[in-house]
């Protein structure tokens, strides 16, 4: 009777052997594949890189920026004078490199103050990672008063700033930089016009709000 059981029980096991295996073949079979580390999926989209191109503004950013710094004014006439700037400029961006906006600034030394006021324009040239250069072309309406001598002498003038800088981006709000620009002024005292050439020379920070 064992020797019996021993045979029915053989016999089952081997009969169930070949249903086993192509079950287990078949869920292989079935099973998706996982793709090797190395390689990604032809459909899953291109990891971004931050900072590339003109990627620091788009379209209706609005930014803000003060500077300071050194004017040289060359008269055609006269002595030349070394100014101290102080200039606020704020930008509204038409596109990711073309912005426009206005100029403040005041100058002052031990006998001249300035103030002045205008549009201007910057248009991006150059950008990679958290670096940008820029052109720059704006018209200020200037006010200078002279002092000593005993009384003051008050001119306007017109001046055409010409240049650019460069801008190093420590997040994507927040700029450092410089600007540099070439001043062609004229203005007018006593009814007479005087030809003024300038070189202005800035430092300051910009914040994107």
């Amino acid at each position: 009777m064992k020797i019996h059981r021993a045979f029915v029980l053989g016999c089952f096991v081997l009969s169930a052997l070949p249903f086993a295996a192509s079950t287990a073949a078949f869920a292989a079979e079935s099973a998706p594949s996982a793709l090797p580390d190395e390689e990604e999926s032809p459909l899953a989209p291109a990891p971004a890189t931050a900072g590339t191109g003109f990627s620091h503004y788009k379209s209706k950013d609005i930014s803000v920026g003060g500077f300071l710094g050194f004017n040289l004014l060359i008269p055609t006439q006269g002595r030349v004078n070394g100014v101290f700037a102080l200039m606020f400029d704020g930008d509204y961006h038409l596109s990711n490199r073309l912005s426009v906006g206005a100029t403040v600034g005041l100058g002052f030394s031990g006998g001249l103050f300035r103030f002045g006021f205008g549009p201007q324009a910057k248009f991006g040239l150059y950008a990679t990672g958290p670096h940008l250069a820029y052109a720059r072309a704006g018209l200020t309406f200037d006010l200078l008063r002279f002092f000593g001598g005993g009384a003051g002498v008050t001119s306007g003038g017109v001046d055409l700033q010409l240049g650019g800088g460069y801008k190093y981006f420590f997040n994507d709000r927040f700029s450092v930089g410089g600007d540099v620009a070439l001043v062609p002024s004229i203005y007018f005292f006593a009814g007479q016009a005087s030809f003024i050439f300038g070189v202005n020379v800035m430092a300051g920070a910009e914040l994107k709000i």
